[in-house]
């Protein structure tokens, strides 16, 4: 009897070890089971942001399309419109435009977009203002060549009003006139700049 009980113990205690492991490999299983959908669900978030990734990264480069056409309209931080002032010559000297001279004012102006720069000031990250640059032209030419260079101006890539012209008689240079073109154009300086 001794040794029956002996063996009905040690199966009893094989049977409750048993039972332990059992629930604890359950136990387990089941933190397996939630952690594969944990990451099955993250890998399916990762799918979709995927997707997300090439459309958004399309769309950025599509706004960095965009932004480098706005700057060529009106570059950032362009005191000296040297480029402007070359393709203004160049248009010039084209349409047999003679004693040209161009002058660039010392110091940007206030732009129209003031009131909107005002409303603009308190979210722009960059501090970027709109500020206008006038630039005079003296020239002598015939008002068809005038017409002509106007017409070319407004076809530049960068962004140029014309603020004003004067045309004087001279009877010492007929059929030609002086004139006298006051232009604007615009560019984006940091506010501490501009100031």
């Amino acid at each position: 009897m001794k040794g029956f009980k002996v063996i009905i113990t040690i199966l009893i205690s094989l049977f409750v070890c048993i039972l332990i492991l059992f629930f604890f490999s359950l136990r387990i299983n089941t933190f397996l089971k939630k952690e594969i959908k944990g990451i099955e669900k993250k890998i399916s978030q990762a799918r979709k942001m995927e997707k997300n990734l090439s459309k958004l990264k399309k769309e950025i480069a599509k706004l960095q399309k965009e932004m480098a056409k706005m700057e060529r309209v009106i570059p950032i931080n362009e005191i000296k419109p040297l480029g402007l002032i070359k393709d203004l010559a160049l248009i010039a000297e084209e349409e047999n435009l003679e004693n040209v001279e161009i002058y660039c004012q010392d110091k940007p102006k206030s732009s129209p977009f003031d009131v909107e720069n005002s409303l603009k000031k308190k979210s722009s990250k960059d501090n970027l203002k709109v500020v206008s640059l006038g630039i005079t032209l003296t020239f002598e030419g015939e008002y068809r060549n005038l017409l002509s260079f106007v017409k070319k101006i407004f076809h530049l890539e960068r962004a140029v009003l014309i603020d004003g012209v004067w045309i004087e008689r001279d009877k010492n240079i007929l059929p030609r006139q002086k004139i006298k073109l006051e232009l604007i154009t615009y560019t984006f300086l940091k506010e501490s700049e501009s100031d």
